[in-house]
């Protein structure tokens, strides 16, 4: 599957910080982002969130929960990718915590890799 939106700590992360930002405003990466930051229960950074992002930085193919985080990660901080269709059907998610990646790709079985990679952001 080609074409795929993607959201990530980096995007999260901005709109955790400023729910107003009109960046990316009425498109299905912000439509998908919003109703994820719902779901984990952490849509006001100011409010306590559930989980946190880290510094926002946008993980590649090669980042891993051990090279992530610059710092120690809190006990909120999660490494996350989503990848999904123009119409906001999810396909594919990444998710990190505490050292395990789990990936879960539509029409797969699901994986946990201690210190596994993240799913690449475009097919080559």
């Amino acid at each position: 599957m080609t074409k795929l939106g993607r959201i990530s700590n980096g995007a999260l992360n901005a709109l955790q910080r400023n729910p107003k930002d009109q960046t990316e405003v009425n498109t299905s990466n912000r439509r998908v982002a919003r109703q994820v930051l719902i779901y984990l229960e952490s849509a006001d950074k100011n409010a306590k969130p559930r989980y946190t992002f880290g510094n926002g930085a946008i993980p590649t193919g090669n980042s891993r929960p051990s090279n992530y985080f610059k710092n120690k990660p809190t006990s909120k901080d999660i490494l996350i990718q989503i990848f999904h269709t123009k119409k906001g059907k999810v396909v594919a998610i990444n998710f990190g915590k505490n050292g395990y990646m789990v990936t879960m790709i539509a029409g797969k079985e699901p994986t946990i890799v201690k210190d596994g990679n993240c799913l690449p952001s475009s097919e080559k």
